[in-house]
């Protein structure tokens, strides 16, 4: 779960190493299915803030989990990740939920 307005450290655990990949990009999308939802927030390799052999982190802004919208939609994220011989993986699609706060804003 994520709460709005929230400095979370997302945490992602892989089933392969992707630490030799040139390209990995983390997406999440918003809507009623992934097939229409809209992206929301996209991390690149360079904004990790640990990638190991076995996952990544990263740490979100307020600003970015603001931007997420709570219950009413579907949050989807996926990893996609690019080696230096050309071979592409990609994870199966996730969700998380959102939860609401009571104070908008940044604080």
């Amino acid at each position: 779960m994520i709460i709005r307005g929230t400095t979370p450290t997302i945490e992602i655990s892989t089933d392969v190493s992707l630490v030799d990949c040139e390209v990995i990009y983390v997406t999440l999308k918003q809507g009623k299915t992934y097939n229409t939802a809209q992206p929301v927030l996209e991390r690149t390799k360079e904004t990790f803030d640990t990638l190991t052999e076995t996952g990544l982190t990263f740490k979100l802004t307020q600003e970015e989990t603001l931007a997420l919208k709570d219950e009413a939609l579907v949050t989807f994220w996926q990893i996609r990740a690019r080696y230096p011989n050309g071979d592409a993986v990609a994870c199966d699609i996730g969700s998380v939920k959102i939860a609401p706060i009571l104070k908008e804003g940044v604080i």
